[in-house]
């Protein structure tokens, strides 16, 4: 039969998970689904700041948030030159 190894680490994923909603609570305050939901496009940006080629590069929650934070401040700047 053919046997499948699970290389990968359960106690790491975990906080992975742990890490990801804490950052996600610092960005939106609580998080909820909704959040998610209608703020999808944030949400993949933090995840593409965390992992990159299926591994975590990135766990520190300032340096995740720190370009999103550059982008929305950006695009208010912008709000305000068109009004």
């Amino acid at each position: 039969g053919t046997s499948v190894v699970n290389n990968e680490n359960e106690l790491g994923l975990l906080e992975f998970i742990h890490t990801l909603v804490e950052t996600m609570d610092k960005w939106a305050g609580s998080i909820c689904e909704l959040d998610i939901m209608y703020q999808l496009e944030q949400v993949h940006f933090l995840l593409d700041e965390m992992v990159m080629n299926g591994y975590v590069v990135e766990t520190n929650k300032m340096n995740i948030l720190r370009p999103l934070d550059l982008i929305e401040r950006e695009s208010k700047k912008d709000d305000g030159m068109f009004r």
